[in-house]
């Protein structure tokens, strides 16, 4: 089976490149890899703070020291909603926050914050418990964990579009030959991955034997993942129909989050305790256990750094203790680093160059 790349996407590729994750601590960055960067500077953790609300720590690099709670002790002690979601940071000066608030019980909050001293710039009500987003073309689309729909805002959070129907339980949010690819929650009962026209705001759903949970895009198409299952699905950029799928020779009974590295490459953590790493190849896809299963490591989340070739992990054990920042080698999967953090259950990263 040979994955060949399609002519036709290398334009698309282009934006694609800046929505790989990119963030900061104290000053700016983007939402992407920064292939123009010289360092990384900082990276942001997006978790649960002391009062139970969102809040984020700041990882200086140069340093080796980390702030915790800093949006709480940067505007005087406020504190963000409650249930964190998604976190990027857009042209180094902006970081964008998501907080989704009670599930089931109204609307959560998009938050729009000056990295250069952490104050919010501008927040937004969004229905109903927003969740992940992407940036791209100076607008934001947000996914509505709690409803069907996803949400359009500018960078100003003049709004758009509210009523973007895509099913139940949407997710995460990618950006991808000219759509916007919505993922669902492993609960939902519509098994559905939505593909939103940029242009048009028209849907395209394809269904899956279980719920897509996670999609990463590349020169060979959509890359999907479904709960409850050890495979992955193509899915062709262009038609937007299925390919084929590939099982991963994981010991552990489901995969999860796909993670972007390069046009040939992602990774993939399997039910929160393995990492893969996937290569492309002209006779299908290749496996390669990167990071094995620790009885001490808990994956809620994993993030790739390209400058230093890096897996960030976002370790925790229960709602009640504080998580870790765990730093491994993309390559060997050796671990560099291990930091405490401040804050209970991790979930996103953002890197500032």
């Amino acid at each position: 089976m040979y994955l060949k790349a399609n002519p036709r996407t290398l334009i698309p590729l282009i934006l694609l490149s800046a929505l790989a994750l990119f963030s900061g601590c104290q000053e700016e960055g983007p939402s992407v890899p920064n292939t123009q960067s010289t360092s990384l500077k900082r990276v942001y953790v997006l978790y649960t703070g002391s009062s139970g609300a969102a809040d984020y720590a700041c990882y200086d690099v140069a340093a080796n020291t980390i702030i915790d709670e800093v949006y709480k002790n940067s505007n005087g002690g406020k504190t963000l909603n409650s249930s964190p979601g998604e976190m990027k940071l857009n042209n180094n000066r902006d970081l964008y926050i998501t907080a989704a608030g009670q599930f089931g019980s109204g609307p959560g909050t998009l938050y729009k914050i000056n990295t250069s001293d952490n104050s919010l710039s501008d927040s937004a009500r969004v229905n109903w418990n927003p969740y992940g987003f992407v940036i791209n073309n100076n607008n934001i689309v947000i996914s509505n964990l709690g409803g069907s729909t996803v949400s359009k805002f500018d960078l100003d959070f003049n709004s758009i579009s509210d009523s973007i129907n895509v099913g139940t339980g949407p997710t995460t949010v990618i950006y991808g030959m000219f759509n916007y690819v919505v993922s669902k929650h492993s609960a939902v009962s519509e098994r559905s991955l939505a593909f939103v026209n940029e242009y048009t705001s028209n849907v395209t759903k394809l269904f899956f034997p279980a719920a897509p949970v996670s999609t990463v895009f590349n020169l060979s198409g959509f890359f999907v993942s479904a709960s409850s299952s050890k495979m992955i699905f193509r899915i062709d950029s262009e038609s937007l129909v299925k390919l084929d799928s590939f099982a991963v020779p994981t010991s552990q009974p489901a995969v999860s989050d796909l993670i972007f590295k390069t046009q040939s490459q992602f990774y993939i953590t399997a039910s929160s305790k393995e990492i893969w790493k996937a290569e492309i190849t002209e006779t299908g896809i290749t496996f390669t256990l990167i990071f094995p299963s620790r009885p001490d490591v808990n994956i809620l989340n994993a993030a790739y750094e390209s400058t230093r070739n890096e897996i960030y992990i976002a370790h925790g054990t229960d709602p009640f203790s504080n998580g870790r920042m765990i730093i491994i080698n993309a390559e060997t999967g050796n671990v560099r680093n291990t930091y405490s953090l401040g804050g209970k259950s991790p979930v996103r990263f953002a890197f500032m160059y």
